[in-house]
């Protein structure tokens, strides 16, 4: 990743996106894929993370848990129907 990649990268900082630039900043320092498995509930944020390969791969387990069928209504793109992580 190159360093223009993460300075441009300044989201509002929520609680959420602190977590997510702390991967970044973590991402930086090693030469390997970082998975991260923690607090990341809405799929918007996810596929950022991976489009701008800010992370290698998610873990959604509490988004799982809250529709076991979010995965099949993202590739049905019916977004509009998955129950959210409360």
């Amino acid at each position: 990743m190159t360093p223009c990649r993460v300075l441009a990268f300044r989201p509002p900082l929520d609680r959420k996106n602190r977590r997510l630039q702390n991967s970044v900043a973590f991402k930086e320092k090693i030469d390997l894929p970082v998975i991260r498995t923690a607090k990341i509930s809405e799929v918007a944020t996810a596929r950022h993370a991976i489009q701008e390969w800010f992370l290698e791969l998610v873990g959604m387990t509490r988004a799982y848990f809250a529709d076991p069928h979010f995965v099949n209504k993202i590739a049905a793109g019916e977004k509009h129907r998955i129950r959210s992580v409360v």
